[in-house]
């Protein structure tokens, strides 16, 4: 996976998608999404053409900034256990489609197989 690509479309919309992986990498970072969730650690970096940062916070923020070839996505623990049982169908087998992770700040993160939504 470790392919994080900012997408900017019409009207205001920005989207940072995951995409180009396979279920072992889904499966690793859902291990990651997990640790998060346990407050194991307090961030992951998903390296890709922008470098998503995935962080704990106090309260769900979501992404803000999509201007940058650096951003961070901050949520709770219990957000992030939501995160992980989204991400259980990409892990299992290959699913053609795509799921939002999060839709809480004006951009969004999602997860797609065909690099489309």
């Amino acid at each position: 996976m470790r392919s994080a690509v900012i997408h900017q479309d019409p009207p205001n919309c920005a989207v940072v998608a995951l995409t180009d992986f396979d279920a072992a990498e889904v499966l690793a970072l859902q291990a990651d999404v997990e640790r998060l969730a346990n407050s194991e650690v307090a961030s992951v970096v998903v390296d890709g053409e922008v470098r998503l940062t995935l962080r704990v916070g106090q309260r769900d923020i979501g992404i803000l900034d999509a201007n940058a070839a650096e951003v961070a996505c901050v949520l709770r623990p219990g957000t992030w256990r939501q995160v992980s049982g989204l991400l259980d169908p990409f892990a299992q087998s290959h699913v053609d489609g795509f799921q939002w992770l999060d839709d809480t700040g004006p951009v969004k993160l999602l997860i797609s197989s065909t690099g489309a939504w």
